[in-house]
């Protein structure tokens, strides 16, 4: 048995919460179901139903591929790297040796007193190279990257809010993420919290 072999066996796989799941599936099933039932009671007797059926059919496609993928989603933890493979397939390995920050931080839930925790795993230049967000990965699952990668981590002593991330350290965020509003400046530069 080869090196890579031990470490793929010895490698722990963290998932996304799975009660995202089940509320996803509800969503679409309470948003689509009364659709369909009223454009189908409309279409039935004047003729144009298969065209409806059609459509149908196409978003049963898109959310039996939307499953696919969260089923697919996952974070491989190894000795000394982390894989992630992303909800559209992109999978990205991160080894400790090219970490320079790693950032744990608590941000607050768009209007409300919540807060989600979120983890920044940044290289030498403050590039962000991976995200957890607490929206869909568990505070253990971060701890448990965070102990995988072996490097001193940032952690702000008070929650922030989004504003607050996007002016301190808009390289964090994604792309949309930098634009609250449509036709808001992007921000440039990397991490500033390390």
């Amino acid at each position: 048995m080869t090196t890579r072999d031990v470490a793929l066996v010895t490698a722990e796989v963290l998932r996304p919460h799975r009660h995202l799941f089940s509320r996803g599936v509800l969503a679409i099933f309470a948003l689509t179901t009364p659709v369909f039932a009223v454009v189908y009671w409309l279409t039935i007797p004047s003729g144009p139903w298969p065209i409806v059926l059609i459509v149908h059919c196409l978003v049963v496609l898109a959310t039996l591929l939307g499953l696919i993928a969260f089923f697919d989603t996952l974070i491989k933890v190894g000795p000394r790297s982390v894989t992630e493979r992303g909800f559209f397939g992109r999978v990205r390995t991160v080894e400790s040796a090219e970490v320079g920050t790693v950032i744990l931080l608590d941000l607050y839930e768009s209007n409300a007193l919540d807060t989600n925790p979120q983890l920044f795993v940044c290289d030498e230049n403050g590039k962000r190279m991976l995200r957890m967000r607490g929206q869909f990965w568990s505070r253990e699952s971060m701890e448990t990257v965070i102990d995988a990668l072996d490097r001193p981590v940032t952690v702000p002593p008070e929650a922030m809010t989004m504003s607050e991330l996007r002016r301190s350290s808009p390289g964090l965020l994604y792309w949309f993420e930098r634009r609250p509003r449509l036709g808001g400046r992007d921000a440039p530069g990397g991490s500033t919290l390390a």
